[in-house]
C-alpha cells in the first residue's frame, strides 16, 4: 500500500478539523480487483486538528481493469489521482491526474470536461466564454455549495432566431415562420424585441420536445447524498436470472431504509421517471424523491424474477441539478424483505 496525504498550506486554521474526506476508486464497470480482494466502496476519513489527513491506497497499476484512478472529494472539493508503484508518502498534488496552475488552485483539481460523454480534457478550472448573441450570468449559491450559470441569448427583432429546426443563420421572419411551421393561424415572437410573424404551413417544428436523461444504477452515485447501507453494483448473467435479462445492477444489502442516490441536471418540466429493476419475491418498495422530497412508490415486488419496467408520471421538476434518491422504506405484504435491484433511471420530459 501507498500512503498518500494533504497538508494544508496554513495548518491549525479555524474550522480544519473533523473535515470530512472520501476516497472513492473509479474503475470501468464499478469495482476495481487487487490481487487480495476488490476494491468496491468508498474509504471515508475526516481530518485531524490541523487540517491534515492520510491514506493507504493501493497503486493503480496493481488494479484490474487498468485505467482506474481515485477520486478525492475533501469536504466538496474534488481531485482525481493516480498512485504510483513506489514511493512515497506522496502528497496530494504530486499525484494528481493533471498538476494544478502554479499557485496551486485552493479548490478544486482535476476537473473532468466532457461534451455529449466525450472527454475533451481534465483541467483545475473551466472558463465559460459566451459566444455570438449569448450572454452568461453566474450567481454564487452557498447554501447548495455550487455556483449557478445562466445562458441567455440576446439580440433583437427576427434577427435574433438564429437557427429552427436544425437549419442555421435564419435570415429573414419569412424564412424564420417557414422554418418553425407555426400553422396557419399561428403567430409568435421572434427574439427580445421581435415582431409578429404570420403564419407558415411547415409542421415540422414542435414546440415541446421531448427531452430524455438516463441514470445507470451502477454508475457514479451522488457525489453529496452518501448511500446509506451496503450497495453492490454486480453483473448478472442470463443463468442467474433463470434466461430473462442480463446486464449490469446495483444490488442492496436488503436492509430496511436502505436508499441510494444520484446527481442529474435538467430543464424545467414535467417528466415520467421509468425505473428498470428486476422484481421478485423478496424485493422491497422504491420511495423515489427529488431533493428529499418523494414524488411516489414504486413496488419490486413479483412472483416470478422478471424484468420490470416501472412509470411514475407527472413529476414536476425546476430547472437545476437535482438529487434523486431510492429508498427501500416499505415492502409489498406478499414480499419477504427489503432488497433493491437496479438496472437504471430514465427521466423524460412530458410536458
Amino acid at each position: 500500500m501507498t500512503v498518500v496525504q494533504n497538508i494544508p498550506a496554513r495548518p491549525g486554521q479555524a474550522g480544519a478539523a473533523d473535515r470530512p474526506v472520501i476516497i472513492t476508486l473509479v474503475a470501468p464497470g464499478g469495482i476495481g480487483y487487487t490481487a487480495t480482494g476488490d476494491i468496491s466502496g468508498p474509504l471515508n476519513l475526516t481530518t485531524d486538528n490541523t487540517g491534515h489527513w492520510s491514506a493507504d491506497l493501493a497503486p493503480n497499476s496493481s488494479i484490474t481493469p487498468s485505467g482506474t484512478y481515485y477520486q478525492v472529494n475533501e469536504d466538496g472539493a474534488l481531485s482525481n489521482i493516480v498512485v504510483p508503484a513506489t514511493g512515497g508518502p506522496w502528497n496530494l498534488s504530486q499525484v494528481l491526474v493533471t498538476t494544478p496552475p502554479t499557485p496551486a488552485a485552493p479548490g478544486i483539481t482535476g476537473v473532468q470536461v466532457a461534451a455529449a460523454g466525450t472527454v475533451d480534457a481534465i483541467r483545475p478550472e473551466v472558463n465559460l466564454i459566451a459566444g455570438s448573441g449569448i450572454t452568461i450570468g453566474v450567481a454564487d449559491n452557498p447554501s447548495q455549495n455550487r455556483a449557478d450559470v445562466t445562458f441567455t441569448a440576446t439580440g433583437s427583432g427576427a434577427g435574433a432566431l438564429l437557427s429552427a429546426n436544425n437549419l442555421s443563420d435564419v435570415a429573414s421572419a419569412a424564412q424564420s415562420r417557414t422554418n418553425l411551421g407555426l400553422g396557419t393561424a399561428a403567430t409568435a415572437n421572434i427574439g427580445t424585441a421581435g415582431g409578429t410573424v404570420a403564419a407558415g404551413n411547415d409542421a415540422r417544428f414542435t414546440s415541446n420536445p421531448s427531452r430524455q436523461i438516463a441514470v445507470a444504477a451502477d454508475g457514479p452515485g451522488s457525489s453529496v447524498t452518501p448511500p446509506v447501507g451496503t450497495w453492490t453494483p454486480t453483473y448478472l448473467m442470463t443463468s442467474d436470472t433463470g434466461g430473462v435479462w442480463s446486464g449490469w445492477v446495483n444490488v442492496s444489502d436488503g436492509s430496511q431504509n436502505d436508499a441510494l442516490s444520484f446527481d442529474f441536471a435538467c430543464s424545467a418540466g414535467t417528466y415520467s421517471i421509468e425505473l428498470r429493476h428486476l422484481p421478485y419475491t423478496n424485493r422491497g418498495i422504491y420511495t423515489l424523491q427529488i431533493d428529499g422530497v418523494s414524488v411516489g412508490t414504486l413496488d419490486g415486488y413479483s412472483a416470478s424474477l422478471i424484468a420490470g419496467r416501472s412509470v411514475l408520471s407527472g413529476v414536476a421538476i425546476s430547472a437545476g441539478i437535482h438529487v434523486i434518491t431510492l429508498v427501500m422504506a416499505t415492502k409489498n405484504a406478499s414480499s419477504s424483505g427489503y432488497i433493491g435491484m437496479i438496472e437504471r433511471l430514465l427521466l423524460t420530459r412530458t410536458a
